[in-house]
């Protein structure tokens, strides 16, 4: 893992739009820390989630590492060299670059492919589970808030924020170390905001909501690393089947299911918010923020996408957005 020596400049309209929404929540995190960390303090009458309830995650952290280093960055590097196509106008540095880009892809592949549906069969049968989720409860996004904010506690809740707070992190230390490249800003703004999501809405006893952000995200992402890792390929049909079911999913559940269930229940949880609660309505309104924030980098990597079909349907090659911009055609 090289370390990068200084960030990319901000060049685009979009990467000062994700550097100013980066910098927006600095001080907004920081007001809301302190009460946030407290909660389990100031509401005694029934246990709360703790913070330290969350140390567990430095295990699949590290376990994820190491095996990112000895899978990604080794065993699966030598598996690109037998799968991926290498075309005759790739140089040897390019060559590696490709190779080293499936290595990783196929990682993040089977981590998604293991852990969404592992969520989905946790979560299933919990009534607060939407049915759009593979619920198969009541679907009654009310009872995310139960008898807010004593939320009952919710089997195996913990260990699954565990787990994917442990590979968030993860991804964030790996992407702050790693080679610049022109998705800079907006893949930081997503590990942040995915980050502080996940912690916040833990120690708040929002983890309902919470389950249901991280399964919606991981069952496009399981998708989404088969179609990259399968792009280099001397077979496009893989790709291109994968390309498919890309598009569906993406829409359904990152522009449709996202905002008209997720961050709608996100924003019903106004009227159950303790009076009492030091800054409640303050954390409330960073939860929706950073809900919204990551719709916008929905719209924007869903317009890349649009944008990576058409240029295949009119045979111009593809540009992959997040392999940087020399000879980065996918």
């Amino acid at each position: 893992m090289q370390i990068m020596k200084q960030p990319p400049q901000l060049v685009t309209k979009w990467d000062k739009s994700f550097f100013l929404q980066l910098l927006m929540m600095v001080p907004l995190v920081v007001v809301c820390f302190p009460s946030s960390f407290n909660r389990s303090e100031e509401f005694k009458q029934s246990p709360l989630p703790k913070p330290i309830d969350l140390l567990p995650s430095i295990i699949p952290l590290a376990v994820i590492s190491i095996l990112r280093i000895v899978l990604a960055e080794n065993l699966f590097k030598k598996i690109a060299k037998k799968v991926v196509y290498r075309k005759p106008e790739w140089d040897e540095k390019f060559t590696q670059f490709r190779y080293e880009r499936f290595g990783l892809t196929f990682f993040k592949f089977l981590y998604y492919l293991g852990v969404a549906p592992f969520g989905v069969y946790l979560f299933r049968n919990e009534d607060w589970m939407p049915s759009a989720l593979f619920g198969q409860g009541k679907s009654d996004l009310l009872l995310i808030y139960e008898n807010f904010p004593y939320v009952p506690e919710v089997p195996y809740l913990t260990m699954f924020y565990c787990l994917e707070l442990g590979y968030h992190l993860h991804s964030l230390l790996f992407h702050i170390c790693s080679t610049p490249r022109n998705d800079y800003y907006d893949t930081l703004l997503h590990h942040v905001a995915t980050i502080f999501l996940v912690i916040f809405s833990y120690v708040n006893n929002c983890g309902r909501i919470g389950v249901c952000v991280m399964v919606l995200h991981d069952i496009v992402d399981a998708i989404m690393y088969y179609t990259k890792c399968t792009n280099d390929f001397k077979n496009q049909v893989p790709c291109y089947i994968g390309f498919f079911f890309l598009v569906i999913s993406y829409a359904r559940f990152r522009l449709y299911v996202f905002p008209r269930y997720i961050i709608y229940a996100a924003i019903q949880a106004y009227p159950f918010i303790p009076k009492n609660a030091t800054g409640g309505y303050i954390v409330w309104g960073l939860l929706v923020g950073m809900l919204c924030s990551l719709l916008i980098l929905h719209i924007y990597w869903f317009k890349l996408i649009i944008e990576m079909i058409f240029k295949v349907a009119s045979h111009e090659g593809v540009v992959d957005p997040h392999a940087g911009k020399q000879k980065n055609e996918l």
